[in-house]
């Protein structure tokens, strides 16, 4: 309580005597201790309120924000930040923020001060197609390779200024300070030490610096993926966490992930999707426990990206389907919950009408039925939608007739499945394993079929009318009850003769 009623005095002090001071041995270094103290105190004992303000302020006084020229005063912040970042990070909480935004512009200022490439020189979006207004925003904030605009920040919001001669010369000056005084293994120390972390901590670490990367990513004509290779990078050290911690930073870098996956930079959306695919790749390799359905989790941003995402372009779904294609045929023996995330996917491709995508999608379908049909079996909802959506694409006739057949194929192992449980009593006695009504997986694939039956294309229509009724007529005297019949007459037949 005591500290509570005087922090804001504190913070009032220790702000004006830094602003009005530039004696470093004296006023300055006392200045900055103090808010170290504050910061700690704050951070140790819960006080969000009061630490969120004295790290905002600090972070303030590194002028990393703005283009004004840096005093050895602020160097000395900048030290601060990164040393409160490394004692205190499993109390900072929301305020990794400020750390974190202070790590980016030091790394934007090391390569600035050391000549080195800006990252929109190699995510430059060189589309021919891009529109106007896209092409007249490039042009004004970037000439001649050199940025002539940047964002500016404030607390919480940001703004795109004009960088003139004089500024430039500014930010040069003040990147090769910073180049000369901050030792850049410190930040990677801090970024090491994240494996340090509490389960709470890593979350709010984890938010923070996707929040930072949102915020290098949002000028189109000059993105930045600092913070998004240490968002992979952090997932990669922490990968020994338990699933539940892991759970919960992943719900914060898939959402990230997803965003950046829109860009309008094709390069940058292209970029975060091979990071997903690495770290997916690692993660395969880690057996999954029983109980758990992470690795449909790890796979969920592909699924949300090619099923509920607008405006994506077909590029990313075409990497997006080629990288699962790989992933079934390289790691298929390890998958287990991703499984129904991978045939969602498909049925994704599948509905999206890019020929291109439909295929690659169709043809690991199938490689997927020859090789590890059990797969199919064991996730039937999910593969028959999968299928029949591949039957009602029209993009190829041959792959719609393949799906039809498919789909038969499918029926047939129904029954064989059927009979055999029927010999050993398992279904009919309503084990604990039974979750549906018995009808449900032959209705998923008959009225697949009814539907295809008015499909516009002959071919498709006449395979999927002969399939149907070929079906009921080898299958029905011995799968179906008169409930199924029943269901069979009113959902399946009935709708034929509707039109």
């Amino acid at each position: 309580p005591l500290f509570e009623v005087a922090c804001w005095p504190y913070l009032a002090t220790l702000a004006v005597l830094l602003e009005m001071s530039d004696d470093t041995a004296g006023t300055v270094e006392l200045c900055i201790e103090g808010f170290k103290h504050c910061i700690r105190i704050a951070a140790r004992f819960d006080m969000d309120t009061e630490r969120d303000a004295f790290v905002s302020s600090l972070a303030k006084f590194t002028y990393l924000t703005t283009v004004k020229e840096m005093k050895q005063k602020n160097i000395e912040c900048i030290k601060a930040l990164l040393s409160i970042g490394l004692s205190e990070g499993n109390n900072l909480g929301p305020s990794w923020q400020y750390v974190l935004f202070c790590i980016s512009q030091l790394q934007r200022m090391e390569l600035l001060g050391t000549r080195g490439k800006q990252d929109f020189i190699f995510f430059g979006d060189e589309e021919v197609g891009s529109s106007p207004q896209q092409q007249a925003q490039r042009s004004m904030s970037i000439k001649g390779g050199e940025v002539v605009k940047r964002r500016a920040h404030g607390l919480g919001v940001s703004a795109l200024v004009a960088l003139g001669q004089d500024e430039r010369q500014v930010d040069l000056g003040n990147s090769e300070a910073v180049v000369s005084q901050i030792d850049s293994a410190q930040i990677e120390l801090l970024f090491n030490r994240t494996t340090g972390l509490s389960s709470q901590a890593i979350v709010h670490f984890v938010t923070q610096l996707a929040r930072v990367s949102k915020e290098e990513l949002a000028l189109t004509d000059q993105p930045r993926i600092f913070s998004l290779q240490k968002l992979v990078e952090i997932a990669d050290y922490n990968m020994r966490r338990s699933r539940l911690e892991w759970q919960k930073m992943w719900r914060a870098m898939a959402k990230h992930f997803i965003e950046a996956a829109s860009h309008p930079n094709i390069k940058v959306c292209l970029y975060t999707i091979d990071c997903v695919r690495q770290l997916a790749w690692k993660f395969l390799d880690k057996e999954e426990l029983s109980m758990f359905q992470f690795q449909a989790d790890f796979l969920q941003p592909f699924e949300v990206l090619m099923v509920s995402t607008p405006g994506v372009r077909s590029e990313v779904k075409d990497h997006i389907v080629n990288i699962i294609a790989w992933m079934v045929e390289k790691k298929s023996s390890v998958i287990k919950s991703g499984w129904k995330t991978i045939f969602r996917i498909y049925k994704g491709a599948a509905q999206d009408g890019n020929e291109d995508v439909a295929t690659t999608a169709f043809r690991s379908m199938e490689h997927i039925i020859v090789n590890n049909y059990d797969v199919l079996i064991d996730n039937f909802t999910d593969g028959i939608g999968a299928l029949l959506a591949f039957g009602q694409c029209r993009c190829k006739v041959e792959m719609s007739k393949k799906s039809i057949e498919h789909l038969l194929q499918a029926a047939d192992n129904l029954a064989v499945k059927a009979a055999a449980s029927v010999a050993s009593k398992e279904v009919l006695e309503g084990g604990p394993n039974t979750v549906r009504h018995p009808a449900e997986h032959w209705l998923n694939i008959l009225r697949g079929l009814s539907t295809l039956v008015s499909d516009q294309r002959r071919d498709v229509r006449a395979a999927a009318l002969n399939g149907l009724f070929d079906c009921l007529q080898k299958h029905g005297s011995s799968s179906f009850d008169e409930d199924t019949w029943r269901l069979v007459f009113n959902t399946v037949i009935k709708p034929l003769f509707y039109d």
